[in-house]
């Protein structure tokens, strides 16, 4: 069987999981073969349920996990998956993110195990983690920005959030560290959306509305009321 082979794009394959590097060697997707979770984002690093039009990334992931697939076959269900990802605009979203790559551009499958620990201690108890009029981006708070920005997929966008003009996100920045924070991320493209989150009564006592900052569809700030 000829091998499947994607232009700038290299297989590369550790003892418990894989991953593909780019043309300059560093690595943007990983798929790990021992993971206690199956999907996004424990045992995969995209999020396949984000893509438009899934089903055959859907069957693909499927292969991998149910049938009996083993050496060159599974790799070979492993490159179709990662080259019909890479034909999705929606793949940008997801290439791994400098917080879990080593100097090198390498994957670090320890510190990514360290992240999605806190992941699920910040999902299931957000209010002791996560806090309002606190900006969220790169330079501020990067793990936090990092796990939250996991959910705000452009699907998520889509679905939940509505376009507000920028004067609006502006008037949300009441101290100087979110004012920095938009300075550092702010661009002429940029593009600003709020959603309602909660019911706005005397039970709710976290925050009521999330804002979120995006640049070509990337999410760079977000802050919470």
């Amino acid at each position: 069987m000829k091998p499947i082979e994607i232009p700038n794009y290299k297989l590369n394959k550790h003892f418990n999981y894989y991953t593909f590097s780019d043309e300059d060697g560093r690595d943007v997707f990983y798929y790990h073969l021992d993971s206690e979770q199956i999907g996004f984002p424990y045992q995969i690093s995209v999020n396949i349920k984000s893509f438009e039009n899934n089903h055959y990334l859907e069957w693909c992931l499927w292969r991998l996990n149910e049938a009996k697939v083993y050496d060159e076959h599974f790799e070979r269900y492993l490159f179709c998956l990662f080259r019909r990802a890479l034909a999705y605009s929606e793949f940008n979203q997801f290439v791994l993110d400098e917080v879990i790559l080593d100097k090198n551009g390498k994957y670090c499958p320890a510190v990514n195990k360290t992240l999605l620990k806190n992941y699920k201690k910040v999902t299931e108890d957000i209010p002791s983690f996560i806090y309002t009029d606190k900006p969220y981006s790169k330079r501020c708070s990067e793990i936090i920005f990092h796990l939250l920005k996991m959910q705000i997929t452009r699907q998520h966008i889509s679905e939940k959030c509505a376009p507000i003009e920028r004067v609006d996100f502006e008037m949300g920045l009441i101290n100087d560290s979110m004012k920095f924070a938009y300075v550092e991320e702010y661009d002429s493209t940029s593009n600003f959306f709020s959603e309602i989150v909660g019911k706005e009564d005397e039970h709710n006592e976290f925050y009521k509305e999330v804002f979120i900052m995006t640049t070509n569809e990337n999410v760079k700030l977000i802050y919470l009321k």
